[in-house]
């Protein structure tokens, strides 16, 4: 069984507003959001395209 969490697409679509309109660090959002940065990454780059 999978020890992560599941983020919620809300959560997922608020750390990106976080990126995009505050200007938030994906350090940061990854430590809030207690993910890796790279997903943080790969969330940022998903709600680009």
């Amino acid at each position: 069984m999978s020890k992560r969490s599941r983020t919620s697409v809300e959560e997922k679509l608020e750390a990106v507003m976080y990126y995009h309109n505050e200007h938030k660090s994906t350090s940061w959002l990854a430590k809030k959001y207690q993910v890796t940065d790279s997903t943080i990454k790969d969330w940022i780059r998903k709600y680009n395209q």
